[in-house]
């Protein structure tokens, strides 16, 4: 079961699309639609009821949630302490009219809702010739060139911060290849894009895992960001 604190990475993850506030211009031909990464989550009306909480007040909850947990798998014995702790949480919470057994109640529903969100796709891009920007994570190599690439929309995606949701991702094929300067300078990619979901294997410092984009792309051109 997935905890509260899981929402607020997943939110940020979310958010730090929308907050790469890379310029958009004018498009290089009529039919090229240049996009940000704004532009690949659909419309929702899901309203998250975790969202408007603060982020202690989420830290509060996720305590109380694994106190609870701990309780009901009976594999930990709980101190006095910590019970009294988790109480203590409640009684606040509940004294800012924040309704504790209806939010932890409902933290599977929201869980999967916001799951499914992450994959998400706008259909009307399915098709389309898209320009947009990002920063490349290179996924297959042809001697020193990236032929293969995550375009992520923040630097140091899946290295050193929260991986993105899959619609926050891009997988790029790129022919030609590219020769990148390094993983934190950005660059332009146009072709053709597609909403085909696809699993793609990374490798971390501890062994590769599989994740999933909900876009992939075949690039015509790929060049640095100005």
């Amino acid at each position: 079961m997935k905890t509260v604190m899981w929402f607020e990475h997943l939110r940020t993850w979310c958010l730090a699309g929308v907050l790469l506030t890379l310029a958009v211009g004018p498009a290089n031909a009529e039919d090229v639609r240049e996009i940000t990464w704004a532009d690949l989550v659909p419309a929702s009306t899901f309203e998250d009821p975790f969202e408007a909480l603060t982020s202690d007040q989420l830290y509060r909850l996720d305590t109380i949630y694994r106190t609870r947990e701990m309780i009901r798998s009976d594999a930990v014995d709980l101190t006095d302490e910590m019970m009294e702790r988790a109480e203590k949480l409640e009684w606040e919470l509940n004294q800012q009219e924040i309704d504790v057994d209806e939010l932890l109640g409902r933290v599977e529903e929201i869980a999967e809702q916001l799951r499914r969100n992450s994959f998400a796709v706008v259909e009307e891009l399915d098709g389309a010739n898209i320009r947009m920007p990002g920063y490349v994570l290179p996924l297959e190599f042809d001697g020193n060139k990236v032929t293969e690439f995550f375009l992520v929309p923040y630097v140091g995606a899946c290295m050193h911060a929260p991986v993105p949701p899959p619609n926050q991702m891009v997988h790029v094929s790129f022919t030609p290849g590219l020769e990148t300067g390094g993983l934190y300078d950005p660059v332009w990619i146009s072709g053709i894009m597609s909403t085909e979901a696809k699993t793609s294997a990374f490798g971390f410092s501890d062994g590769d895992l599989d994740l999933p984009t909900s876009y992939t792309m075949d690039a015509n051109e790929v060049t640095s960001y100005e």
